[in-house]
């Protein structure tokens, strides 16, 4: 509680003018002293960057956002920013640019950015705005203070609101995210766009996204595992959005990408016409246009839902590509089949291959003379069968890029472990000393190496990508040997379904994390609306009789593998196998939250009701009766958003803890309201109620039982936001543990998150969570032990990771030569 401490005398002492002598004393103040000069920068900035530093173009073109003090041009070059979280309660500052930009010929944006205390903030985001909409991206801090080089892609981009295309940036925000309550200094300099030669551009049907015919995370998830592949195999690629191409855009460029286009304007259908006239080539993915598959030569696709498990991958036929792995896994939740009858000048390269490990007759990918169609969705990284197939269909149709594809795996050799190259990666073993295992492994790498240069010298492109893959995997393998394991941490997984991981029983799914060395799992055998097992408080799922008592099956597992078993409730959420009598009656009954705008939100229970904090509760009781569990878990335990809950049931009640009526409802209770922190404290009570009973009762039934939450990262802004006072849980006694959903894919940034958090929690033992399967490579092993790496150097007891699912078998194994290993 020391940071709120900190944060609540220096609020007070500001107002007596007396915040520049606390500062002085605790030396968490705003900080002394020049920055150091930016490095040189190649590239030109924006003319609108350049501007700033004319006389008072900074009041003129800046705008601080609410809170944030104003920047400040130094004389070096480069644009100070003042981040004052020890005077504003924010979870951000920020400061909105104004600096006009065409980027549809750009990758994306390059700068140099400096943090003198990169531990204050967990991030940095970026926000492009373009229309009535932003286009937003973020960036992690290096650890140490300095100057850091930082590109940010459009490919990397989400959509917020009704943008126009990147060729009408406006304003450039940069914002900075609260880790601690203290003050420090960045700074930003040489911004301007990062402009490459394309070898292939991704395009984005973000005309899809802003008419709502899909989801608009798929839309962007899927075009940036693309390019990131595509950048990954030397193909550089530039993402490019459908509102605003032009034909110029695509002019020499030999490949055009569509990774999830179910519809495109009518002008791109035109452009791209006259792109295939004069010979470029269209690669699709699972869902294009008509026009596009008449361009194709293709004729009727249809989808089916892979939900069963029927496909199991892509297996290449005797019309494969040269290069083409001969089986790609692919598990796929969907699928696309073409129709190849009658069809002339088409090529199957591969067909899917069913779970039996047969393969069927359905087109998996389809090659014509003007481009191919996977029948799948990209996930990027999923294993080097991924990035070998698009490589060898991109260079099927475009043979000239062989040679930037083998220059690239030659020189990503060793480009992991924090090495960039390998003679880099090298020297990482010099000083150590290593097994028998690593040595070897570093010998093979060695030799695969020196043949992949031999034959890159030779020309021949496609043997010296096959060497220099065995060699990457050989530099990969020493670097999971060498990794130092731990004994007796805390390793435990989420897993989501309660039917355990898809294509495994519960046995073999504990089995397997035994196996590996992990020692704990969170299965979510419970909501708000549905459990799965017997239960006499909620009802159980409708295959119970035919399915059995999932709780059981998992329970008999763990004690058989002696594997901890903290079964997982998501509080608050009627999840949508819930009865609909179930859902109707509560809705029925005023029990559901409501909107600040009087919006429903239906599958989410009011916390303040009397009936729903005693169905929370007497639903976790049940299992510590009936089931010998070692620990009950919370998730959801808070409000849906900061504008929950405005029922009218919350609105009596809250009028009956003050004893007055509300005159201004729900004016009185927003943030320049009388009754904003009374207002904040009844939410908060709401959930703090439910949390102390279950604890207390399921310690007094089953002594020894150990009680423990998921919550967000930053228990000082999430009591007021959402009403999780998680920080007060684990003070009180409340929880055993706690587990913050540290989900990112920047080591950085997860750093400052747990780093934080480790100072904040007092009485709990506090276990990490580690977001594996929400980074983009669900499947990244090698960032998974080096966020493990990051929670042991911190000296945290141990992690938990979400989620449980096939990824795991890629995995698991691999920490288990030195991250995990006994």
């Amino acid at each position: 509680m020391k940071q709120r401490r900190i944060k609540e005398i220096s609020m007070s002492l500001a107002k007596f003018g007396c915040w520049a002598l606390f500062c002085g004393v605790l030396s968490v103040g705003a900080v002394a002293g020049g920055l150091p000069q930016p490095p040189e920068n190649g590239r030109i900035p924006f003319p609108g960057w350049q501007a700033l530093a004319e006389t008072g173009a900074v009041s003129r073109l800046i705008k601080p956002m609410s809170g944030a003090l104003r920047p400040k041009w130094q004389s070096d070059g480069y644009l100070l920013l003042p981040i004052n979280f020890a005077s504003t309660p924010n979870a951000r500052v920020g400061w909105d640019i104004t600096l006009s930009a065409d980027l549809r010929q750009a990758k994306g944006v390059e700068f140099d950015f400096f943090c003198r205390d990169p531990k204050y903030l967990t991030g940095i985001s970026i926000y492009f705005h373009s229309g009535d909409g932003w286009y937003t991206s973020s960036f992690p801090l290096q650890k140490q203070a300095g100057w850091q080089r930082v590109t940010v892609t459009k490919a990397d981009s989400r959509i917020e609101g009704r943008v126009a295309g990147w060729g009408t940036i406006e304003t450039v925000r940069i914002a900075g995210w609260r880790c601690r309550d203290l003050d420090t200094e960045c700074a930003i300099a040489n911004f301007g766009p990062l402009a490459i030669k394309p070898k292939a551009v991704v395009l984005r049907a973000e005309t899809h996204t802003l008419k709502k015919g899909g989801n608009s995370d798929s839309i962007t998830k899927f075009a940036a595992n693309v390019c990131e592949t595509l950048d990954d195999i030397g193909l550089d690629t530039v993402m490019q959005s459908d509102i605003d191409l032009k034909a110029e855009n695509l002019a020499g460029v030999p490949l055009v990408f569509l990774p999830y286009n179910p519809t495109l304007p009518e002008k791109c259908l035109q452009i791209l016409e006259q792109y295939v006239a004069v010979g470029g080539k269209i690669i699709g993915f699972y869902s294009i246009p008509e026009e596009v598959k008449a361009l194709l030569g293709l004729r009727n696709i249809t989808w089916i839902s892979d939900s069963d498990s029927m496909f199991s991958g892509l297996s290449k036929t005797e019309q494969g590509l040269a290069a083409q792995p001969e089986f790609v896994p692919e598990a796929s939740g969907h699928a696309a089949l073409v129709d190849t009858t009658g069809t002339h000048d088409l090529r199957i390269a591969a067909v899917w291959r069913d779970r039996a490990g047969q393969d069927t007759e359905h087109a998996a990918l389809t090659i014509t003379p003007t481009g191919a169609l996977f029948g799948r969705l990209w996930h990027h990284g999923v294993s080097v069968e991924h990035a070998a197939i698009l490589r060898a269909a991109a260079t099927s149709l475009a043979p000239s890029l062989w040679r930037s594809t083998a220059k690239t795996a030659f020189e990503r050799i060793g480009v992991c472990g924090g090495a960039e190259d390998f003679t880099q990666f090298l020297a990482l073993f010099e000083k150590t000393k290593t097994s028998a295992e690593v040595q070897q492994a570093l010998r093979q790498a060695k030799d695969a190496r020196a043949e992949a240069k031999s034959l890159l010298d030779q020309g021949s492109w496609q043997d010296s990508v096959e060497s220099s893959s065995r060699a990457s995997l050989a530099t990969r393998r020493a670097w999971f040997l060498s990794r130092p394991s731990r004994i007796g941490e805390f390793r435990g997984f989420w897993c989501h379904s309660a039917f355990g991981v898809r294509g495994k029983t519960w046995e073999q799914a504990i089995g397997f994390l035994k196996t590996n060395n992990f020692n704990a799992v969170f299965p979510n055998m419970l909501n708000a609306g549905i459990t799965y097992y017997p239960s006499e408080v909620l009802s159980a799922y409708d295959g119970l009789s035919k399915q059995g008592d999932q709780l059981a099956q998992c329970l008999d597992a763990c004690k058989k593998y002696d594997v901890q078993c903290h079964v997982w409730k998501t509080n608050w959420r009627i999840g949508q196998k819930a009865s609909k009598d179930f859902y109707k009656r509560i809705v029925s009954e005023g029990r559901v939250q409501k909107h600040l705008n009087g919006q429903i939100k239906e599958r989410w229970l009011c916390p303040s009701h009397p009936l729903n904090q005693q169905l929370e509760i007497d639903s976790m009781l049940e299992i510590v009766r009936k089931y010998e569990v070692d620990g009950l878990h919370f998730d959801y335990m808070r409000y849906a958003e900061d504008s929950f809950c405005y029922c009218e049931g919350c609105r009596s009640r809250f009028e009956k803890k003050l004893g007055c009526k509300v005159s201004d409802w729900p004016a009185d209770t927003q943030k320049s309201g009388p009754l904003r922190e009374a207002w904040l404290d009844f939410r908060r009570t709401s959930l703090d109620t439910v949390v102390e009973c279950v604890a207390a009762q399921a310690r007094a039934i089953r002594p020894g039982v150990r009680i423990s939450a998921a919550v967000f990262r930053d228990g000082s802004q999430d009591r007021d936001s959402v009403g999780q006072d998680w920080l007060k849980w684990c003070e009180r006694g409340w929880l055993d543990f706690v587990c913050p959903m540290n989900y990112t894919d920047s080591h950085e940034t997860f750093y400052n998150m747990v780093a934080s958090q480790r100072e904040t929690v007092v009485n709990a033992i506090l276990y990490s969570g580690i977001g594996l399967t929400c980074w983009r490579d669900p499947a990244d092993a090698m960032k998974m032990a080096e966020q493990i790496g990051i929670v042991r150097e911190l000296r945290l007891p141990g992690f938990v990771v979400f989620d449980y699912t096939p990824d795991a078998d890629n995995v698991l194994p691999l920490l288990r030569l030195g991250t995990t290993a006994e």
